[in-house]
C-alpha cells in the first residue's frame, strides 16, 4: 500500500519508530473511504512497527472544523503540542 510505505518513509527520514508515537494527528477527510484508507494505513504501520494496541491515540482537528486551509493545519499543530 503506497500510504504505508510513504509513512515508512517519513517516520525513518525523520529517525523515528512509529513504535514510540503516542498521537497522530491525522489529515482527517471526513469522507468514509478517505478516513478508512488513513486509518488502514496507520494501523498497519503500527501494527508491522511493533506499537502495543491502544498506545497510539488518534484524532484530526480539522474534520472538527472543515478545510479552512492553514487555519486547520495550524489548529492540528495546536493540539498536537
Amino acid at each position: 500500500m503506497g500510504q504505508v510505505r510513504a509513512l515508512e518513509r517519513a517516520y525513518n527520514q525523520a529517525g523515528i519508530s512509529a513504535a514510540s508515537v503516542g498521537l497522530v494527528e491525522a489529515h482527517g477527510t471526513g469522507t468514509v473511504v478517505g478516513d478508512k484508507t488513513e486509518l488502514s494505513a496507520l494501523t498497519n504501520l503500527f501494527s508491522r512497527s511493533g506499537a502495543l494496541p491502544a498506545q497510539t491515540h488518534l484524532g484530526s482537528v480539522k474534520t472538527q472544523i472543515g478545510h479552512t486551509k492553514c487555519a486547520a493545519g495550524l489548529a492540528g499543530l495546536i493540539k498536537a503540542s
